[in-house]
This record gives C-alpha cells, structure tokens and sequence, in this order.
C-alpha cells in the first residue's frame, strides 16, 4: 500500500509537470514548480518509509530507532532472556544457554528449544555472532546494568551489528520500570500491567517493614553456593540483594566484590551467620548439600548450625535469590522475608509462588511441594 501510495504521488507530480509544459509556463517558473513537486514526492517516500520506525528511550536514556512492529527478539545474555519469557516469549528467537533440567520441567517446549546463541560478558562472552546475525532479530534486549560503560558497549555493538540494542535494568528495585518499558516496546502493555500488579502487591510492603527492623534484630545471613559451600555472594552485589530487602544481613563483607567470591571456612565461622541458605546449580546435589553442611563437623561450631537454621533455596526452575538474578528474585524476596520474620510477614507461600509460576513462567505446579522447599529439614 505504501509503495502504491509513493507511486501515484509521483505519478502526479509527472502530470502536473506535462500540464505545465502544455500551458506555457515560463521556464524559471517551471524549474521552481518541479523543483517543489519533486521536494514532495521525495518527503512523501521519506514519511512512509518512516512510519516503520520509531523512536525509543531506553533505561539508559539512550534514545535509538527501533521498528514500529518488532516481531523477532533476543536478550544478550541470561536475566534478560528469562525477562522476555515472562513478557513475550512468542517474540524470542533465542536464548543464551542450553535448557537445564529444571527449566524443562516448568518451562514451555518452545522456549527450551529456542536456538542458543549464547552470552556476551565481556571477554567471558560465549556468544555466536553469526548465529545472531543469521536469525534476523528486529532488536537486541541488553539486560543487566545501564551504566555508562554499557551504554558505550550497546553503542558500538549496534553499529557492529545494524541491529538495535535497548538497555533495560534487571535490578529487583527497577522491575516494575522495566516491563512498562519493555511493555510499551514490544506492545505487550497489558501483559506488563500484569506482572507489575504482582510485584507491587508484595515488593514495596515487605521492604517497608523490613526497613523498620532495628539492626541489632536483624538476622545475620549467609548464601552458601556450591557443593562445599564456600562460595557466596557479597554486600552490594545485585546476586545478593534479596538478603538486605528481605532485613537480612549479609556476613560476606568483601570491599570491591561483585559477583560471586570464594570464602574461607575460617573466615566464614568469624562471621558465625545465624541463618544458612544453600544452593548449588547442579541439579541433582542441590537437595542434598544441606544436610552435608549440616554433618561437617568443622561447620559445628556456627550458630545456623547448632541451632538448626539451614535452609536450601528453592530453585526450579531458576534459583529463587540468585544465578541468574532476574525476574526470579521476586519470589525469592517473598519466600526469605517468610522465613527469616514469620512475626512479621505471615504469607502462604506455596499459594503465591503457584500463582507467581502460572503468570510469570507460564506454567500450573499444581501443588508439589518440591518446587517450594519452605521449611528447614534439619
């Protein structure tokens, strides 16, 4: 219809020229009036050919050209991808990593065998250019931090690959900003209204009574990750950040620590937590690391030990606190104010963590009690 459109302007154009030549125009008058129609031909082929596009701000204020339809979407890495599956996995094309076994198990098939295209962090980026490249997507979901240094880095790999990259947060505290922006990109806003209700129901109340909790109250927490449990996450990173807005306190005080570190186990018996939360990411062991902490004799002497205060995380199909930190970490929120303050917070959580499966992952666990693992088998 558009191309019709541009050719009957032009075709007029090229009539009103040959019906000036007839009537004898004077030559400069002429020259202006074709100069003029033809101005119009080429604005009129401009405006249709913009009205495939629009422009968008992302969450980093960086305002960039995207399709006005965007049918076909990847994330560049793995928060961002379970991001888009709980907005508009109909639109992805990809996903970063091969499916885990607990993924299968409450993901749909069509996301589980979306084509791997991998991750890209930095120089640990596994991803396959050319596999991106081939599948065509109308834009490239960049998902994490909006910082300064990403934004360079969204910059220059927009014009690497010609395709648009929006920049949205994953930080808990953000999401809610996220899927409206998300929302209105991908015109999935009734969707987005959706998952924002949810976490608005249950986010902003249980930071605000956690903020309330005197620090000499508040129950002193560690993560162990891993089969040995000398892995965490510190203060200050976005993997650990359920533990302070559920009132916990984070013993892994590591200045300058991001990600995940390596503790000792002297180190870890200093801090003594009151609280043990464990998780490992292979599958089958994750169950059973609880009680190997809890039968080590050299953890004996920390308090979440002797006074029976270790917990395994819940963690089908992602882990509820962490790995990766995305949508995720709601649920995770939710469930660890529970148990670290049931004076406080007296939430069913098996009932919300049903309905936050069925919204968000797209998936009915009809009440098994291994997806939600919410009291302690000491």
């Amino acid at each position: 219809m558009k191309k019709l459109n541009n050719s009957i302007n032009c075709f007029i154009t090229f009539r009103l020229m040959m019906l000036l030549l007839i009537r004898g125009c004077t030559r400069f008058g002429i020259i202006g009036i074709v100069l003029l129609l033809l101005s119009a031909c080429i604005n009129s082929k401009m405006r249709n050919e913009q009205t495939n596009t629009r422009s968008y701000t992302d969450m980093s204020q960086r305002t960039i050209i995207v399709p006005s339809e965007i049918n076909r979407i990847v994330s560049n890495n793995s928060p961002g991808s379970i991001l888009l599956y709980t907005l508009a996995d109909s639109l992805m094309v990809a996903r970063n990593n091969t499916p885990s076994y607990s993924e299968k198990q409450c993901c749909t098939s069509q996301y589980c065998n979306l084509p791997v295209i991998g991750g890209w962090f930095g120089s640990n980026g596994t991803r396959n250019t050319e596999e991106l490249i081939r599948l065509k997507p109308d834009v490239i979901i960049s998902a994490g931090n909006t910082n300064k240094t990403s934004q360079k880095i969204s910059d220059k790999e927009q014009v690497q690959f010609n395709i648009p990259i929006v920049q949205v947060s994953t930080n808990l505290l953000s999401l809610c900003d996220t899927y409206k922006k998300l929302g209105s990109l991908l015109h999935r806003e009734e969707k987005a209204e959706q998952l924002i209700g949810f976490i608005n129901r249950y986010i902003p109340d249980i930071i605000e009574q956690s903020s309330k909790i005197p620090m000499s109250e508040r129950k002193r927490v560690y993560f162990a990750i891993g089969e040995n449990g000398l892995q965490s996450s510190p203060q200050g990173s976005l993997h650990s950040q359920v533990i302070s807005l559920a009132g916990g306190v984070n013993v892994v005080d590591i200045d300058k620590a991001l990600g995940h570190v390596n503790v000792s186990l002297e180190q870890l018996i200093k801090w003594n937590p009151q609280v043990i939360l464990s998780y490992t990411p292979s599958y089958n062991k994750t169950d059973t690391i609880q009680q190997k902490l809890i039968n080590d004799k050299r953890w004996s002497s920390i308090n979440a030990i002797k006074n029976q205060q270790v917990y395994t995380v819940p963690h089908i199909p992602y882990c509820w606190l962490d790995m990766p930190p995305s949508v995720n970490q709601v649920i995770g929120l939710i469930w660890l104010s529970n148990l670290l303050y049931p004076d406080i917070f007296s939430y069913d959580v098996e009932a919300i963590a049903a309905e936050f499966y069925d919204i968000f992952y797209h998936y009915k666990p009809e009440g098994n009690a291994n997806y939600f693992p919410i009291q302690s088998s000491t």
